[in-house]
């Protein structure tokens, strides 16, 4: 008998705890989040992003009631293993529990971007249905549409030097994907089609990079892409994080830099794994001039008590940041 046939009830037990938790975690921040924006209910937005994520804690717990083990589990090599070659039974449920433990972890990032879109949808009636994703590299693209469209965007998207489009795809009427190629490698009608697609009420996501703020503004002031998002229903600024990036000052210049360009910004998120930081730049680049003295900063501190300690420091590094680039600026 195998060692996993021998202590299967300790796995399943195990897996179950570690679902358990999953849950209760969801459901401890959903209640912490009712608390944090109960104090900024002005916010409509964050309302509606408390109700998704009561959804998504009930949504689990009907995922745990209705999984159970198969009867008969079936035997699994690992041809790459060393040495003898053991059968271990694994139940047939373990791949299916996996795959719902990595969705309902990776749900919160699609929480924040309807919520997102529910802010933009209420200035623009329609703009929620319909999202042009655009960016100047191909693998922040890439890692934008794993982080924040899986539930929707699936197998091999490229675009390219035309705009690529999914229609009728969830609550979405139409999805556009564009990235800036050189003028010698782009369809004339490429413009032509984000025109087009813009010509409805819609929501642009405009992928920038924090860490070279003025070759981005020197890249985005020479595309042809400018003029039309100057003119765009909804704009969404998404911010690449790098691990180094000083946060606050990046931020800083990206929003001098849409304002000098005449964008109008409705919100902002980060390309990253941190919810943390969208969250934060979010706040910071809509409402940061509100942050006009150090009691300001604790304040704003404590709207993020149910992040991570790690995390609440980090934020705390950043606010701190911010706080001292305002200083400067009204000297």
């Amino acid at each position: 008998m195998s060692w996993v046939s021998a202590t299967r009830s300790e796995i399943i037990e195990a897996i179950q705890a570690r679902l358990a938790t999953l849950t209760g975690e969801i459901t401890r921040r959903q209640a912490i989040i009712q608390q944090q924006l109960a104090s900024a209910a002005k916010h409509d937005e964050r309302r509606q992003a408390v109700s998704r994520l009561k959804a998504l804690a009930e949504a689990v717990s009907h995922g745990l009631t209705s999984l159970s083990p198969a009867a008969e589990p079936e035997p699994f090599d690992n041809p790459t293993a060393p040495g003898e070659m053991t059968a271990i039974e694994v139940p047939r449920f373990v791949e299916a529990l996996a795959r719902l433990t990595d969705r309902y972890v990776r749900q919160r990032f699609v929480v924040l971007r309807d919520s997102i879109l529910a802010r933009v949808g209420k200035r623009l009636r329609g703009a929620e249905r319909r999202a042009l994703l655009w960016s100047f590299e191909a693998s922040s693209l890439e890692r934008f549409l794993t982080r924040f469209w899986f539930d929707v965007l699936q197998g091999p998207l490229a675009p390219g030097s035309v705009l690529e489009l999914i229609q009728d795809v969830g609550p979405f009427e139409a999805i556009g994907l564009g990235k800036e190629v050189a003028d010698g490698d782009r369809q004339p009608s490429l413009m032509t089609e984000v025109k087009q697609f813009l010509s409805k009420a819609s929501t642009v996501f405009l992928l920038l990079d924090a860490q070279w703020p003025i070759l981005m503004k020197s890249q985005l002031a020479r595309s042809e892409i400018l003029p039309i998002l100057r003119d765009a229903g909804g704009l969404v600024v998404v911010v690449q994080c790098p691990k180094e990036l000083d946060v606050a000052e990046s931020l800083y210049e990206l929003t001098r830099m849409t304002t000098e360009l005449g964008l109008r910004p409705d919100a902002y998120l980060a390309n990253d794994n941190e919810l943390m930081l969208s969250v934060l730049m979010d706040r910071l680049a809509m409402e940061g001039e509100r942050l006009n003295t150090q009691r300001d900063e604790a304040q704003w501190l404590k709207e993020f008590e149910f992040f991570s300690r790690e995390q609440r420091d980090r934020c705390a590094k950043i606010l701190h940041g911010w706080w001292k680039i305002l200083e400067r600026a009204r000297e």
